[in-house]
């Protein structure tokens, strides 16, 4: 197999903030917090406090959930099934087993064997979930103060404060699920229908977040422009003039971050391992390589590459009229499902309702 081609990014990443790089390594996040008490107004820093706490608060209310009973008997029942499973696993070799399930005769068989023992000594250590947050344990921020946190941020100008809000004034929240009146019902769908429906001014503010996107900010704006909407869907013009009638590609998100500046080798190297010792497929020495020859129809190809660099070029030149949004109609009734509709917006951040 090919070892990993170093990637030239098009642009260099701007490097992470001395408070970005305390904030990721923390092990207690109480230390942040004194940082961000000297950066009055920074919109970082602003949205940093808003992480921090919304983090803690959720890790708060996991804890007072595991103090009921019923969180205590599922915890006994899983802490003894995980000793079953430890004492019989204990009794495997689970290397000799891989080993014994290949073919010899593959011509990638040493290949696969490298990229097992690879997946196996790289393990990236994490941290205990919660465990930065163990001195704010007190912590009891509300929903209504995180909400506004991140909108205070948002308005100093922090680009992923930014994001969020678009995120989650997007994202599909039908609860009429839960409602008994089936006029409550109608209601729930029709406001859930309303609320993601791109507008002007939405469309506005998505192609100025892609004009000024970063390495942090590009995947979750991809997710912005691969869902679908009640009145249609984002595509890029084409030489000429004309929209692309191709939807923007999800594999943008694993390689545009790294076009940015993002150090993708420990990421790429991962998929390439994974994808080598689990199927064989280990022929591609970068994520480029791979989606082309594995994943990819050449039509496909093509229109990846032309996205690719389409989204680049908005964000290194601050200009992402280019990016224009499709007005379609529904080809069957409201009450039926609908084939041109893909998947809907679901937000990576906490959209506090």
């Amino acid at each position: 197999m090919q070892s990993t081609a170093p990637f030239k990014p098009a642009q260099l990443a701007k490097p992470e903030s001395a408070l970005q790089l305390a904030y990721k390594n923390a092990t207690d996040y109480k230390t942040v917090l004194a940082m961000i008490a000297g950066l009055p107004g920074d919109p970082e820093a602003l949205r940093i406090k808003a992480q921090i706490l919304e983090s803690c608060t959720q890790v708060a209310n996991a804890m007072t959930e595991a103090e009921s009973e019923e969180s205590k008997r599922m915890d006994e029942a899983y802490k003894r099934y995980g000793e079953k499973i430890s004492k019989e696993n204990a009794k495997r070799d689970f290397r000799a087993e891989f080993i014994e399930s290949l073919n010899p005769l593959n011509p990638h068989y040493h290949d696969r064997i490298a990229a097992y023992d690879r997946l196996n000594t790289k393990r990236q250590e994490q941290r205990e979930w919660g465990k930065a947050c163990e001195s704010l344990k007190e912590n009891k921020t509300t929903a209504k103060e995180l909400t506004e946190m991140w909108r205070t941020a948002e308005l100093a100008g922090d680009p992923i404060a930014q994001v969020r809000d678009l995120h989650c004034g997007l994202e599909s929240r039908y609860t009429g699920g839960e409602e008994k009146d089936p006029e409550k019902m109608i209601a729930s769908m029709e406001d859930n229908k309303r609320r993601r429906t791109i507008e002007p001014a939405r469309i506005d503010k998505v192609r100025l977040l892609v004009s000024k996107a970063t390495p942090e900010t590009i995947p979750h704006l991809l997710t912005i422009l691969t869902s679908s909407y009640p009145n249609g869907f984002f595509t890029i013009e084409n030489g000429g003039g004309a929209s692309s009638e191709s939807r923007i590609d999800k594999r943008l998100a694993r390689l545009l971050p790294c076009d940015l500046g993002k150090n993708c080798s420990e990421d790429w190297s991962k998929q390439i391992d994974r994808a080598c010792a689990t199927t064989g497929q280990c022929a591609a020495g970068n994520i480029e390589d791979f989606l082309r020859f594995y994943t990819l129809s050449p039509m496909q190809a093509q229109d990846l590459e032309h996205q690719r660099l389409a989204l680049l070029k908005m964000a290194q030149t601050g200009d992402a009229s280019a990016l224009k949004f499709t007005n379609r109609s529904r080809t069957v009734p409201e009450t039926e499902f609908d084939p041109t509709e893909f998947e809907y917006l679901t937000s990576s951040f906490s959209c506090h309702k």
